[in-house]
């Protein structure tokens, strides 16, 4: 199991680029994250390493 965190948007829907692969290339394709905290959906989540499809560099700094 892997700890993350899920960052999403209090108006998030299913889109069709939430079928694409992360991949620098795609980058464009993809909604921007909030930067409000009021329109961010905050989650931690276990994931089995079985569903993890891929791992990004991705730093997301929280503060408290």
């Amino acid at each position: 199991m892997v700890h993350v965190l899920e960052i999403g948007s209090v108006h998030d829907s299913r889109r069709s680029d939430d079928l694409l692969v992360y991949l620098p290339s795609f980058r464009p394709f993809f909604d921007k994250l909030p930067q409000q905290k009021s329109s961010m959906k905050l989650k931690a989540l276990m994931i089995p390493f079985n569903d993890v499809e891929s791992v990004t560099q991705t730093i997301i700094k929280v503060c408290a």
